[in-house]
């Protein structure tokens, strides 16, 4: 049984294509099925239905998933101790949305470059589905996120750093004098969010029996304090994209009472992912 046919199977498996297989291993999909048929001919078994151009495991298909992959770590792991080069290196994928990547990533990876520097690092921000569609194709080794809900089954989150967020206005907006403010009081007011705040605020007015409706939903924060500097419209977004304008006296904090005060960053992987020394040394870092 050759290491390449199990490789290549779950590479099939894990992209329901025999096509997506080649592309990504840089093979022929003839290639691909004559790896396939190499391991059903050892078995003896039927590992996938072939429908038309679609593929799916049989019961013994999925049998054989679970020990392919066990297989494929076990060598991963062995390559590892035997590695002559005990130091991390290599390449670590790494998935992030655009305001981690240009506000907080930045520091982070130069800091790993610092102690690891045989260690390159590639950068994708992408929206959060994306990033798990490409990590669920093995396309990255880690997403770095923000986020505090269920994550996915297939999903192991490995790291978590709560980080603050806060209601920002103008420094003369009418709240900025109030000693106290509600969450009717933000609500009232003209208020643009990105789309995970929007979901947040939505499900906080849904319990308190009152109407969220931004009129502007946008994925650049950016643009957010901007329009906020210059309005009287209300924002929510964590503390470290707004430092500079926070620092500046351009922005000022509004604490609601009752709502959460902080996101949670996650670091996740796929389940099914062999972790490398690489992802090994991003998630020790922090």
């Amino acid at each position: 049984m050759e290491l390449r046919n199990i490789e290549t199977f779950v590479m099939a498996v894990e992209n329901k294509s025999f096509s997506k297989a080649a592309e990504l291993l840089g093979y022929t999909q003839s290639t691909v099925t004559f790896h396939i048929k190499q391991l059903e001919s050892e078995f003896g078994v039927l590992l996938f239905e072939r429908i038309g151009r679609k593929i799916a495991l049989t019961e013994e298909g999925e049998k054989f998933y679970e020990h392919a992959i066990r297989i494929i770590k076990d060598v991963k792991d062995a390559q590892q101790d035997l590695d002559p080069d005990p130091e991390p290196h290599g390449l670590l994928r790494l998935g992030s949305v655009n305001s981690l990547s240009t506000l907080h990533l930045p520091g982070l990876l130069m800091e790993l470059h610092r102690r690891y520097p045989k260690i390159d690092t590639l950068v994708e921000s992408e929206a959060p589905p994306l990033l798990f569609d490409m990590l669920r194709h093995n396309e990255l080794d880690l997403l770095y996120l923000l986020g505090g809900g269920p994550l996915p089954e297939d999903m192991i989150s490995v790291y978590e750093h709560k980080e603050p967020r806060s209601f920002l206005v103008k420094r003369d907006h009418p709240l900025a004098k109030k000693k106290k403010v509600t969450l009717s009081d933000i609500l009232s007011c003209d208020f643009v969010s990105s789309p995970k705040t929007s979901q947040m605020m939505t499900d906080l007015a849904k319990k308190e029996g009152l109407k969220f409706s931004p009129y502007l939903i946008a994925g650049t924060p950016d643009l957010l304090l901007h329009i906020v500097e210059d309005s009287d419209a209300v924002t929510h977004l964590p503390d470290f994209t707004a430092k500079r304008y926070i620092d500046e006296g351009r922005l000022k904090k509004i604490h609601v009472p009752g709502i959460d005060e902080y996101f949670l960053i996650k670091i996740i992987y796929h389940k099914n992912k062999w972790v490398t020394p690489q992802m090994n040394a991003f998630i020790s870092l922090l």
